[in-house]
């Protein structure tokens, strides 16, 4: 007599195994806001992957330039390569203000997107770096949010993370137009020319890249420069693997109730493609991921 197999949902080890799942999933999902701090100039949002400042007089807008901080923004004083302390800082060149006044004045938004992992590795701490973005926002003499990564996680620049948390809790619900917004940085991949050395990386224009958003090197925003275009990027380059003959249709419209299944790493590229494959057929996404349609993580099995 055969004998029947039980079912998964009652075994042990499935429970376990979906818990498990689910803690995995709301570690990368949300974010425990440690603390609210009211500023003289604004606002501060800490959370365990997120340093927030929001400015008093800040106005939402659906135009955005949003700039990394160091290299781009400030350099240090003491000419080393990295700060000695919060304060040996100054901008980077005579151009920043009256450039960022201009944006500001044709109604764009100004952000500061920026990597600060040294905090959470103890090379400074929050209350003076707190500190040190306000000064920096003042010396700006404009309203300017900032959102720092202080971990390794989905905010980390080339990841997207910083960019979707303005979108969906800080521009006061006014649609961010990607297409007609801007982001800056100097990790853009590019070998030494002149005085300037070879970029540290190239974080910053796979980030512009990955959300679709027009990139500038600090070059071309503050003075206008026409950029050689070399630079380096990953050897691997996901996008190539979608190429077809013009003839051939990447997927067809489903004629009747299907379920396509993405297995696949973390941030391997899943629900992009459902974004931008699947959800134009009609398809509905089901993903724990924010920037699809979000769903407790019950109804995902």
């Amino acid at each position: 007599m055969p004998v029947k197999r039980k079912s998964d949902s009652s075994c042990p080890d499935f429970e376990a195994k979906r818990k498990m799942v689910q803690t995995t999933l709301n570690n990368c999902t949300t974010y425990s806001t440690l603390s609210q701090q009211q500023s003289s100039g604004g606002h501060w949002q800490v959370t365990n992957s997120l340093l927030i400042y929001t400015p008093s007089d800040l106005k939402p807008s659906s135009k955005v330039l949003a700039l990394d901080l160091d290299g781009t923004i400030i350099t240090t004083a003491s000419g080393k390569t990295f700060p000695k302390d919060n304060n040996d800082w100054k901008l980077l060149n005579n151009r920043i203000c009256q450039t960022l006044r201009d944006y500001s004045a044709n109604g764009f938004k100004l952000v500061i997107i920026s990597n600060q992992r040294g905090i959470t590795k103890g090379y400074q701490d929050v209350p003076s770096f707190q500190k040190k973005a306000e000064n920096i926002v003042h010396a700006l003499a404009l309203p300017v949010q900032c959102y720092f990564s202080i971990v390794s996680d989905l905010n980390r620049k080339p990841l997207t993370g910083m960019w979707e948390e303005l979108e969906r809790n800080g521009n006061e619900g006014v649609t961010i137009d990607r297409s007609a917004s801007f982001y800056c940085g100097d990790a853009a991949g590019r070998p030494a020319e002149g005085t300037r050395k070879k970029d540290h990386a190239c974080s910053d224009r796979l980030f512009a890249l990955n959300l679709g958003v027009p990139f500038l090197t600090p070059e071309q925003l503050w003075f206008g420069r026409t950029e050689s275009g070399v630079f380096s990027m990953p050897q691997f380059d996901p996008t190539s693997l979608l190429t077809c003959p013009a003839s051939l249709p990447l997927l067809e419209r489903p004629k009747c109730t299907e379920l396509i299944l993405l297995v696949g790493y973390p941030a391997s590229g899943k629900s992009r493609f459902a974004q931008k494959y699947l959800a134009p057929l009609g398809y509905t996404i089901i993903s724990r991921v924010r920037s699809v349609v979000f769903h407790p993580v019950a109804l995902c099995f």
